[in-house]
């Protein structure tokens, strides 16, 4: 392989060079033909960089998730994981996990029980339609659920308003729930024997958690923090609720027309 060529001017970004590495986007300014073994250092590198971040985010969550949380907002951000990509990949695990195990993360039963009167095919097209709600629901998990986090993010800050602005409470809920999900994970094997003990698990761990997160987080006692998360994960459930039957109900009413 040739010796790598000197530029004057970052390849990637084109800013002026100020050493190896490009001070505007952090690209390495040196140049030199791409061959096989580097894109697979670079690949490994990449991936044990956010292997460590990975790693350093979930003991940062299960020892001290406030600190974590206010150490990102005080700008504390490169050994940590994207609050953002966080919860996407923890999202995507469960419910990855929960299919693997035909599990319903949802355990969403819907039962039609219509009246004496009503007509074999009432009947017939209402339970086509829960049917075909359900499908939209279990198919569009994972959308439903990271849509519905910006509404709780403003429940949390209107409820602890005056003490931190969205964004930051949005990294708060991003990491939190991230965590959650995880722990969904975890319950997904007790879940096909006990779907109740799996649920009550879950928001144990929500409650605890959260409590533990936001009385640092947000500079409030025990009892304050314990209320205020205990609504706020009641109305996000009504509001994420909300937001389900307004578009699956529709697309259900829409396939039956």
């Amino acid at each position: 392989m040739s010796a790598p060529e000197e530029l004057d001017a970052c390849p990637n970004c084109g800013s002026a060079r100020s050493g190896r590495f490009c001070a505007a986007c952090g690209q390495d300014s040196r140049h030199e033909r791409l061959v096989t073994g580097a894109i697979l250092k670079d690949a490994v590198s990449d991936f044990v960089g956010w292997e460590a971040r990975l790693w350093r985010t979930l003991r940062g969550l299960v020892r001290d998730p406030g600190g974590l949380v206010s150490d990102f907002v005080a700008g504390k951000r490169q050994p940590y994981v994207n609050p953002v990509r966080f919860c996407l990949f923890s999202l995507a695990l469960w419910l990855l996990t929960a299919r693997l195990f035909a599990v319903d993360p949802t355990d969403l039963r819907m039962e039609v029980t219509p009246g004496d009167d009503a007509s074999v095919a009432t009947q017939l097209a209402v339970e086509t339609m829960v049917e075909d709600v359900r499908g939209i629901v279990q198919r569009h998990l994972n959308l439903f659920l990271f849509l519905s986090l910006p509404s709780l993010g403003l429940i949390v800050r209107f409820l602890f308003r005056g003490r931190r602005n969205l964004a930051e409470v949005l990294v708060f809920v991003l990491f939190l729930e991230g965590a959650h999900y995880l722990f969904s994970l975890l319950m997904v094997p007790v879940s096909r024997w006990s779907p109740g003990l799996a649920g009550a698990c879950r928001l144990a761990f929500v409650l605890i958690w959260s409590v533990r997160a936001a009385r640092p987080f947000f500079g409030v006692g025990t009892l304050a923090a314990l209320w205020r998360m205990l609504l706020a994960k009641f109305l996000h459930i009504l509001v994420t609720t909300l937001l389900i039957l307004l578009v699956a109900v529709p697309v259900a009413l829409a396939r039956l027309g």
